[in-house]
């Protein structure tokens, strides 16, 4: 007879614990915000932003061509308190993408763009485009791009520098790459198909069965043969 602590040790051999990591791409959205948090990004002075440039904003891009047909409008003048987007996010990856604008037709306004930005409170680059003599816009511009960060919380900042010149920006959206992770849960079998020699055989005959996990026979014992391994002999 094999002895109740012999079953319950083999028992816990064969439960086998997986660990579920994956990624996944999260939006923050200029309007709506983070479609997981639903936290919405802030844009500071109060006032000082429009959304989609409001009834009387010069920059009239396609809401067709915008992430969720939404952007936040501003420009910065020399002496003006500094414009900002802040937002919070956790993960190891940001994408940041703004509209940008050129000469569109119409009435002539500043469309020059110099973005500083601010990682967890420290400078970590610049972005700076110079208008050309196209009517076009830029959308899904990358302005920002940052693959290296550890996998904790973070905060970021834009701030529009207007020292030179005028400053606009067409904030549209930003992305993160956040690690989705699931605490241990046993497991009879496990999720890699490279690890298939692991499965449970279920002998048609279980007189002699072998684990090669712990290198014991066990003779006369089905409920064993279903659960570990079987070589037959």
């Amino acid at each position: 007879m094999i002895s109740s602590r012999l079953i319950s040790a083999l028992l816990i051999v064969c439960l086998r614990s997986t660990e579920a990591v994956g990624q996944r791409n999260v939006t923050i959205d200029d309007e709506f915000g983070d479609e997981i948090t639903q936290v919405v990004p802030s844009f500071m002075p109060l006032g000082g932003w429009t959304l989609r440039g409001g009834a009387k904003g010069f920059a009239k891009p396609d809401p067709s061509l915008t992430y969720n047909r939404t952007w936040h409008d501003a420009t910065q003048h020399a002496g003006e308190i500094p414009k900002t987007v802040n937002f919070n996010f956790t993960g190891p990856s940001l994408y940041v993408y703004c509209i940008i604008a050129n000469t569109p037709p119409g009435r002539s306004f500043d469309t020059s763009a110099h973005y500083n930005f601010f990682l967890d409170g420290k400078f970590v680059g610049t972005y700076i485009h110079d208008p050309q003599a196209i009517p076009d816009y830029f959308y899904d511009s990358l302005v920002y791009v940052n693959t290296t960060m550890e996998n904790e919380h973070h905060s970021f900042s834009i701030i529009l520098d207007a020292r030179e010149k005028p400053v606009l920006m067409l904030f549209d959206y930003a992305v993160y790459t956040t690690i989705e992770q699931r605490s241990p849960t046993p497991s009879l079998s496990p999720t890699d198909s490279s690890e298939a020699s692991d499965r449970p055989i279920i002998p048609s005959n279980a007189g002699v069965v072998r684990s090669n996990t712990l290198g014991v026979v066990a003779l006369g014992f089905p409920m064993i043969a279903m659960l570990l391994p079987v070589v037959y002999l």
